[in-house]
């Protein structure tokens, strides 16, 4: 019987007769890495909020040469086992330079973002169910001329 590459998911051969234990065992694999992977979702969004209390504090010390906005993003419902691309619009602050993106939230832990560009976030989902989010993303701007 040959295994997977990364999960080592039993793939049984067209000759092999069905085993349920291996049908079940693969199943509980795949269960404890969806729940790693929202625990991972929860743990990183603490970590943003975090960074973006600290911008903020700093952009306070350093007297308005940052600037920190949260955009909040289209009202978004992604079908089930699928993909989409998410875009924020903003408006760049008058004499500031946007940066990047310094986090995002996407609001449910059945989603999981698959790229994060400027203000796109591509997100999938892997509910059996549809899932409806209001993502939110936050960029960081600096004062223009700053950056040479």
């Amino acid at each position: 019987m040959k295994t997977t590459e990364y999960l080592n998911l039993k793939k049984p051969d067209q000759v092999d007769y069905y085993n349920v234990d291996d049908f079940n065992g693969n199943m509980d694999i795949v269960d404890k890495l969806a729940l790693k992977m929202a625990s991972d979702i929860t743990t990183n969004s603490t970590s943003v909020s975090a960074l973006q209390t600290s911008v903020s504090a700093l952009d306070t010390k350093v007297n308005g040469l940052l600037k920190v906005i949260t955009v909040t993003g289209p009202y978004t419902t992604v079908a089930a086992h699928s993909g989409t691309a998410i875009t924020f619009t903003y408006t760049t602050p008058s004499g500031y330079t946007l940066v990047g993106a310094i986090g995002f939230t996407i609001g449910s832990t059945e989603l999981y973002p698959v790229t994060f560009r400027g203000s796109r976030i591509d997100v999938r989902n892997i509910s059996s169910s549809a899932v409806t989010i209001t993502p939110t993303i936050t960029l960081l701007f600096i004062k223009t001329g700053l950056l040479g």
